[in-house]
């Protein structure tokens, strides 16, 4: 230790490795007001690796370039103080806004799952008959997705999915699917002497 300076060796690491063994994408359409910054928060609590911000017909919420390079660095800081709290140690990425036709028609470079209330196959049951995987859940805004874009995803290969006959608020779906994919698929053994009788 010196006046100005400091010099520290690390003699031991302790890996707390906390991060699932699937990698979810949420796919996520601009909610209006500040909802993103609770579904970021929420969705890096939750073990999310990549967020994908969209703008789809319906959204409220329009962002012009610079106001969309300002909230991407808002949710960047979400992402770190949350990452920070909940013990994480690698970071979500977090990609920029895009138009959603635009990702659509990117190749996907794993399963899409796009969440609709009147989908006859529900994601528990999907979940349960496949092994942990990575998957990109697609989430509309307030009033979804339309029917064009519904379409146009399942044209490019996602599959339509149900968490339920409800209805539920953009906030709250992306979440809800990535709580039912952690119940199926996050499930460590149980250490000796700790079964459940």
């Amino acid at each position: 230790m010196e006046k100005k300076r400091i010099t520290a060796e690390v003699n031991a690491f302790n890996p707390n490795e906390v991060e699932l063994n699937y990698a979810i994408t949420l796919a996520q359409a601009l909610p209006e007001a500040s909802k993103m910054d609770w579904i970021v928060e929420k969705a890096v609590e939750s073990g999310v690796a990549e967020i994908q911000p969209l703008t789809t017909q319906r959204c409220v919420t329009r962002l012009s370039d610079e106001r969309a390079q300002k909230r991407h660095a808002h949710w960047q800081g979400i992402v770190e103080s949350a990452s920070e709290q909940c013990g994480r140690n690698q970071l979500t990425h977090l990609h920029s806004l895009l138009n959603f036709t635009t990702w659509i028609n990117q190749p996907p470079s794993h399963q899409r799952i796009i969440l609709s209330p009147s989908s006859e196959v529900s994601l528990s049951n999907w979940a349960r008959q496949h092994p942990a995987q990575a998957v990109t859940l697609m989430i509309g805004p307030e009033g979804g997705f339309t029917d064009a874009e519904q379409l146009l995803a399942i044209k490019q290969g996602a599959i339509c999915l149900s968490i339920g006959p409800r209805v539920m608020r953009t906030e709250t779906a992306g979440l809800c699917a990535v709580t039912v994919l952690n119940a199926h698929w996050d499930i460590a053994p149980l250490k000796k002497g700790s079964e459940i009788n």
